[in-house]
């Protein structure tokens, strides 16, 4: 279990950690290639308190826009912005209708509750409307499936 870096990254001819990961900067600059940014899985950071950053799909997205407003801040010769990540919490899918999640030590659910929830933040990611609304609309499939198929199985014992 866990993220692995691209075997890329490796071949590259940057700097990488012993994991194999991409060193950058705060600004998410590849060390010693300021014209290059790298984030996500492949990306070894530590965020501009010196914290070691996680390697998960909410410091990812979080760094693509750090990384798009430096590389606006480059192209007009202005100051990059130093990578802050902000821990939102945890989601965990626990298969069906049930999951886990808890948000900046305030909300804890779990469940049926967790798993509509759940659902909402990653639709509400979802970088167009039509998007989430595919989505949306394949969950609520899935849910009616699920629950017809529940409801003949009980017709039937």
């Amino acid at each position: 279990a866990g993220s692995k870096p691209s075997g890329l990254a490796a071949s590259l001819g940057v700097e990488v950690d012993a994991k194999g990961r991409v060193v950058v900067d705060s600004a998410l600059r590849v060390c010693g290639c300021d014209d290059v940014h790298a984030l996500g899985d492949v990306a070894s950071i530590n965020d501009a308190s010196g914290a070691s950053v996680p390697s998960t799909a909410q410091s990812a997205m979080q760094q693509a826009e750090y990384a798009a407003w430096n590389v606006r801040a480059a192209l007009r010769g202005e100051r990059p912005l130093a990578f802050r990540y902000a821990n939102l919490g945890e989601m965990l899918s626990l298969g069906g209708a049930e999951a886990s999640l808890s948000s900046l030590g305030v909300f804890n659910f779990e469940g049926p509750v967790a798993s509509a929830a759940r659902r909402a933040v990653y639709a509400a990611r979802m970088p167009t409307a039509s998007q989430a609304s595919r989505v949306g609309l394949s969950w609520a499939v899935d849910a009616v499936l699920a629950a017809a198929k529940k409801a003949s199985e009980t017709m039937r014992s």
